[in-house]
């Protein structure tokens, strides 16, 4: 028989992945710079535990689209437009622009259907969580770029 402490854990542990609980995977090339930067950051290498009422991805997904469609823009602080050579337009969109040269960049590439309004939330949170200069890159074809 297991023993009490040991059932407990095995128990919670089933709880956990039913709720979503997970500790982030991490990708990234093993140097000591990285690695001094992931140090920085501890929500990269705790548990996430999703809100109770939103225990699962799915409840999550319909949340995340209706608080977005009421949510206001974002004011990036700067956007630049860039055209390419066969007239199609991309974009890159700033938030911490003026922040100093020293200060760390996050780039982001938005999902396949994605734009500055649909990540306009996690560009702030990760503003805000690092003080970092975050650009989010928009492909061309998304957000009315032409």
């Amino acid at each position: 028989m297991f023993p009490v402490k040991q059932m407990l854990q095995a128990a919670l542990s089933k709880q956990e992945q039913w709720r979503g609980v997970a500790t982030p995977g991490l990708h990234f090339a093993d140097t000591a710079d990285n690695r001094r930067l992931v140090a920085q950051l501890p929500q990269l290498t705790q548990k996430f535990q999703p809100t109770p009422w939103l225990y699962n991805t799915h409840l999550q997904l319909v949340f995340l689209g209706v608080r977005k469609k009421a949510s206001k823009p974002l004011n990036y602080d700067h956007i630049d437009t860039l055209t390419m050579i066969d007239g199609g337009k991309t974009a890159l969109t700033w938030l911490g622009y003026d922040l100093p040269a020293t200060t760390p960049t996050i780039v982001l590439l938005h999902t396949i259907t994605g734009s500055p309004h649909s990540m306009q939330e996690l560009v702030q949170d990760l503003h805000q969580f690092t003080g970092w200069r975050v650009v989010l890159c928009v492909r061309r074809g998304h957000a009315d770029l032409g």
